[in-house]
């Protein structure tokens, strides 16, 4: 089993099986007995600004911080893992039966609108889940 990990602190996990956070454990274990290798990847690498900068600040303010897409991006793609096509669906606060079975094909992928798309992300508002 391989395990690639994308991370801004590489040394947290160790350069070796026995440094870091995986030389504890099950995990351990597996990396030693060669069941299992790991792989870790410093996102700060595929950065292109002097600072090496990864995070950026939320859109539409807020607190915290988040990771920015080209440096996960260019690190998939140097691991040979490429996007895959999605479609995203966003649905009105009011949902009715229609709607619900409308959704229901396109996620059977029996609806013609997500053709030669590999996955369906939809984006249903929180309150019309239930949560």
């Amino acid at each position: 089993m391989r395990f690639d990990i994308l991370t801004i602190f590489p040394e947290f996990f160790g350069a070796l099986p026995d440094q870091g956070i995986l030389g504890h454990g099950v995990v351990s274990r597996a990396l030693r007995t060669n069941l299992a290798s790991a792989h870790i990847h410093d996102l700060r690498a595929f950065t292109h600004d002097r600072h090496r900068t990864v995070d950026d600040r939320p859109f539409g303010g807020g607190e915290g911080m988040v990771l920015k897409p080209q440096p996960i991006a260019e690190c998939l793609s140097s691991l040979g893992i490429e996007p895959k096509r999605s479609k995203q669906l966003s649905y009105p606060m009011q949902v009715s039966h229609d709607t619900n079975s409308e959704l229901e094909e396109i996620l059977d992928g029996r609806s013609t609108e997500c053709q030669g798309t590999t996955s369906v992300v939809p984006i249903v508002p929180q309150n019309e889940c239930g949560l």
